[in-house]
């Protein structure tokens, strides 16, 4: 099994000090210090969902490309292409249409403002991240059951 699916954190959620996410469990849990541990996996959904807000409301983050760069950052030895190739085939194989524009036109830096399109890269960082698979619309549903999307988002 490894780390992600071990830790029921999909995405590889790094512990940052005096963060305590909802269904955490204390540092160090099944000798982990440096990834966040939860208690199912749906708590490790919610917390990847609560850091894209995050980024897109407070960091500035309002593309593909500025979302993914502040989570995985090539300058880390991560494959950020990986990513937007990940994010397009997920919205494409499970809706059969594009990401809310064309991706044709904006690939890689498509506007980010819809809970479904949230749900589609937290999808595809998940994938990345632990080679799990989830559905877009699996992921909707643990936003929606923990009020996680705001009204609006500011872009």
């Amino acid at each position: 099994m490894n780390r992600p699916t071990r830790n029921n954190n999909q995405a590889n959620i790094r512990v940052v000090p005096n963060q305590k996410w909802l269904g955490s469990m204390p540092v160090g849990t099944r000798g982990e210090t440096s990834f966040v541990v939860f208690t199912n996996p749906e708590y490790g959904i919610r917390a990847l969902l609560k850091i894209l807000i995050t980024y897109m409301t407070k960091r500035g983050c309002t593309t593909t490309h500025s979302i993914i760069e502040r989570y995985a950052p090539a300058s880390d030895g991560n494959n950020t292409s990986r990513y937007y190739d990940m994010v397009k085939s997920i919205a494409v194989s499970e809706h059969g249409t594009l990401l809310p524009e064309d991706w044709s036109t904006y690939y890689p830096c498509v506007p980010c403002g819809t809970s479904h399109y949230l749900c589609a890269l937290a999808a595809a960082m998940i994938r990345v991240e632990s080679s799990q698979w989830w559905k877009i619309s699996a992921i909707k549903r643990i936003g929606e059951k923990y009020n996680i999307f705001p009204d609006s988002l500011p872009f």
